[in-house]
């Protein structure tokens, strides 16, 4: 909803009211002496019918009796619950039911795994056709495609779902919030993907949605799986180095895991990012967790394995392979990880992940494929 149609419902309110004091204070001065002689001669037509019957009506109880309370109120007033987020706080439903999920990334993926009922959501992509490739297409179904992660959003088709909660990421919300919330009460989370305490977003949106336990039952089975992931790792020889390479618009990248959701996640079972990685990065922000490379400087990707994805924002983007790039370079050969083989290319959960979901696909990988030798 656009900020000009909701100054004009407010217009259209005001006038209405106006009009209906108007019509109730009686205007035009040659009606009013009409209607207070009338009223006058009523009142005492009514006063003397009171006196000549009062004599002859049956004598009050001595019982009080009250008179039932206004019906203009609602029978049931809906409770809400208040939940303090990136942006204030909101006050939702203690059951929403329709929700619409405005980050295709973490919230979208949370909502399916706590079975929250999801309206609607965003696509990651830029052609706004599909989700993330990691969640199944009978736990997506039913639920719309609004837009894209990168596209303007339709505040008119927000509005026109009748959403009762609305949940997105900051990266996505911060410019719309104060209209969103004039829809419905809106919660907003940080961006997980850059945040080495991703999980924190995982228990808000579930707490928003009421199914915080749930999610924590989640996380406490993630925390399982993480520990059997770093079990086997450690059977192996030695410590394991792990680089994270993308491609963004032809320019090769890798990402500093201590600023990132991932990062958390090597670390928790036990993986290294190679030193020369290593730099100071701080934390929710992009543009230090990424070191972006020259094909001449790709030596500082040298690790015992190296996992690319392909970003898919743009148009160009889409279809592309990471290592289109990255073997133009005369150093790609000559890298350890490309000489043994050890260079995989995985989907989504690895490039646009902060889920649940997403981390159990990565644990899988990394002992299935990565560190399976």
């Amino acid at each position: 909803m656009s900020k000009f149609l909701i100054l004009h419902r407010r217009a259209r309110l005001l006038i209405g009211s106006t009009l209906v004091l108007l019509v109730l204070s009686g205007c035009g001065s040659d009606g009013e002496d009409q209607t207070s002689s009338e009223t006058a001669s009523a009142t005492e037509a009514e006063e003397a019918s009171d006196s000549s019957t009062s004599d002859e009506a049956e004598p009050a109880s001595d019982s009080t009796t009250t008179s039932d309370p206004p019906t203009d109120e609602p029978a049931v007033i809906d409770e809400c619950r208040e939940i303090e987020h990136e942006m204030g706080t909101a006050c939702v439903p203690v059951e929403p039911t329709r929700i619409i999920a405005l980050d295709p990334l973490t919230v979208l993926p949370t909502l399916i795994a706590v079975d929250a009922p999801v309206l609607a959501t965003i696509s990651p992509y830029a052609s706004g056709a599909s989700f993330v490739d990691y969640l199944d297409e009978t736990e997506t179904d039913g639920i719309e495609l609004i837009g894209s992660f990168d596209a303007e959003l339709s505040l008119e088709e927000v509005a026109a779902l009748e959403p009762d909660l609305i949940i997105g990421s900051i990266s996505r919300l911060e410019t719309t919030y104060e209209l969103l919330q004039e829809i419905a009460p809106t919660v907003v989370t940080g961006y997980a993907f850059y945040d080495a305490d991703w999980r924190d977003e995982i228990r808000l949106t579930a707490d928003a949605a009421g199914h915080l336990d749930t999610a924590d039952g989640l996380l406490a089975d993630l925390d399982e799986q993480i520990v059997a992931t770093r079990t086997a790792l450690e059977a192996g020889p030695g410590t394991p180095t792990l680089t994270r390479v993308d491609v963004w618009q032809g320019t090769p990248l890798y990402y500093r895991f201590d600023c990132t959701w991932m990062g958390d996640l090597f670390s928790a079972v036990g993986l290294q990012q190679p030193t020369a990685q290593q730099a100071d990065c701080s934390q929710g922000d992009p543009a230090s967790a990424i070191g972006f490379l020259t094909l001449e400087t790709l030596e500082v990707l040298e690790a015992d394995a190296i996992v690319a994805y392909q970003q898919q924002a743009t148009p160009d983007d889409v279809g592309r392979s990471p290592l289109d790039t990255l073997i133009e370079s005369p150093l790609w050969p000559g890298l350890a990880a490309v000489e043994r083989g050890d260079v995989h290319v995985f989907g989504d959960a690895w490039g646009l992940g902060g889920s649940i979901q997403a981390a159990e696909q990565i644990l899988d990988d990394l002992t299935s494929t990565v560190y399976a030798g």
